[in-house]
């Protein structure tokens, strides 16, 4: 164990852990070949048989994986959320500290890994989620303008309905009142709001 401790210091695990788990962090925001993937499991499975040797406090490394778990989780929830996901560098701060009884995690260390994984989330991954969601509305906005649906639940000017549209039901306003069961094509969509037209099938 002495010789395990001269090798790997518990600076280098908790750098080796970290590297890691951000890595994965990186995988889901930005897919790709699968190689960030196989990095991450590769650097937290030789972390995680470093520390089995070790015996750390494992409610402490827990504690770290919550912490950035959160930036997976909630940016996928809502995006709107995604800079709540920095609180999990508090969990990841405090874990890393009590990580190990003696010798700790070195204090400048945890807080330079801390400010650079603030600055990658914020400057890096942030914007490149943020892209991907709008290219993804385009694309459904693509497949819904134009589209014919058919009315479930009366449409009036005054009040929203609902409309069955490539497979999925949305709410839908018009200037003019449409019965259900009647047919409606999609001129533009406004959030989870559809503003629709009475469908006039051209006479052949």
């Amino acid at each position: 164990m002495e010789d395990i401790l001269q090798i790997f210091t518990p600076d280098l695990i908790y750098l080796l852990l970290i590297v890691g788990l951000w890595l994965g962090v990186t995988a889901v925001y930005i897919p790709g070949t699968g190689l960030m993937e196989v990095l991450s499991v590769l650097t937290i499975g030789g972390a995680l048989v470093l520390l089995t040797v070790l015996n750390p406090a494992w409610w402490a490394v827990l504690l770290m994986v919550v912490g950035i778990a959160a930036f997976i989780s909630l940016p996928f929830v809502n995006v709107k959320w995604a800079p709540y996901g920095e609180v999990g560098l508090l969990l990841q701060g405090v874990g890393a500290f009590f990580m190990f009884d003696q010798p700790r995690v070195s204090i400048p260390l945890i807080l330079l890994t801390l400010g650079i994984a603030l600055v990658y989330h914020r400057i890096i991954l942030l914007p490149i989620l943020r892209n991907q969601q709008e290219d993804q509305l385009v694309d459904e906005d693509d497949l819904l303008i134009g589209a014919i649906g058919r009315v479930q639940q009366r449409i009036t000017p005054e009040r929203a309905g609902t409309v069955y549209v490539n497979g999925e039901i949305w709410t839908a306003r018009s200037t003019s009142t449409v019965e259900a069961n009647s047919y409606v094509i999609v001129l533009s969509r406004e959030g989870l709001i559809l503003q629709v037209e009475p469908h006039k099938p051209k006479e052949e």
